[in-house]
């Protein structure tokens, strides 16, 4: 072997994107290489310091030899696992990971398996209640992030987002390898370098010309009417699909339903503005570290985590006095039943006794 790449992830940073674009290209590269994606089970055996036959038959591969599954981020021992394994066995090892905006981050994660996880959804609204918001009066996305503002991000799965810090760990934890972090920014949508450019560059490996522009696919995210549906739901303790299952489903049903559930669009764009000011110093950190443009991060305007709880509570007696999310649950009913109907009418019904 040539040498080791390790794709970290992280989840919602294009992970599925670049798996499937090594799922359908097998030689993209001029250098002989192999792409592995490595099994869930797997990780979870080497994050306990498990060897498995995956890896060992991995490493004995030739050329250049990529290993992919965005919970090595966040299970950081499997890559200590990994690395301690090949460290005498592999001339050069290679961390490649992503980032981006946090409040990107958060509304994806959220849209992707929060809207759907009862240990995330009830104890969001604990954290309203102690605090004298009434949970009625938003969205399940706009309750996820009042949360974690009252709790400094403390809350869930938001450690994650201060990548100076998650990088820094990983780094910190590979430091007796001589691991090169290979970090960056998930590409714009239509921006050069693309995604699997960019991957190929970090990986120090030459990108056949004929797939410099090629069109990646993106997990399709579901429709927030549809989100908001299952998420209240889970508030009422019913029973739905847990935060990895029946994504198809999703999908599919996604399909028939209009552009997104809005309320208050400058509401959500000033919770969004706070969660990515709070973790800029951070992440201009982060982008020195690592030698990238810190105007990925930036923000416009500073405001206090005083005037934002100000202008919850505001928006809180609006929407109280304007009955508006009565009208708004009216509206996602009504639209996502129909929905369910139209994805119903694909399919035979079973006839009548």
């Amino acid at each position: 072997m040539k040498s080791l790449i390790l794709h970290v992830g992280p989840p919602k940073c294009g992970s599925s994107s670049v798996q499937r674009f090594f799922k359908n290209h097998k030689k993209p590269f001029v250098e002989k290489s192999q792409f592995v994606r490595l099994d869930g089970s797997t990780v979870q055996q080497l994050e306990q310091g498990k060897l498995t036959t995956e890896i060992r038959k991995a490493l004995k591969l030739k050329g250049h030899v990529i290993l992919s599954h965005e919970a090595l981020f966040i299970k950081p021992e499997a890559l200590r696992t990994i690395v301690k394994l090949a460290t005498e066995r592999v001339p050069e090892i290679r961390l490649i990971g992503y980032s981006r905006r946090s409040s990107s981050f958060m509304l994806s994660a959220y849209h992707q398996w929060g809207f759907r996880n009862p240990k995330v959804v009830q104890p969001v609204n604990q954290v309203l209640r102690e605090n004298d918001i009434d949970p009625s009066q938003f969205l399940g996305f706009e309750r996820q992030l009042i949360a974690s503002i009252i709790k400094d991000f403390d809350f869930g799965s938001t450690p994650v987002m201060d990548w100076n810090k998650s990088y820094g760990h990983l780094e910190d934890l590979l430091s007796f390898a001589p691991v090169k972090m290979k970090v960056g920014f998930l590409p714009v949508p239509g921006s050069a370098p693309n995604l699997i450019l960019d991957f190929s560059r970090k990986a120090g490996l030459s990108l056949k010309k004929r797939y410099h522009q090629v069109k990646l696919q993106s997990n399709p995210g579901f429709n927030s009417h549809l989100t908001e549906f299952v998420n209240n739901a889970v508030v009422q303790q019913r029973e739905v699909p847990g935060p990895h299952d029946d994504n198809d489903f999703f999908h599919q049903v996604s399909a028939f339903l209009p552009s997104p559930l809005e309320v208050s669009p400058s509401f959500t764009e000033l919770l969004k503005n706070y969660i990515d000011t709070y973790f800029y110093p951070s992440h201009q950190e982060f982008c020195r570290k690592y030698q990238l443009n810190t105007d990925y991060f930036k923000v416009s305007g500073n405001p206090s985590k005083e005037l934002v709880l100000e202008a919850i509570q505001k928006e809180m007696q609006t929407r109280l006095k304007e009955h508006r999310m009565t009208h708004v649950y009216r509206e996602v009913m009504a639209i996502t039943m129909e929905a369910f109907y139209k994805y119903a009418r694909q399919r035979p019904f079973p006839k009548s006794v």
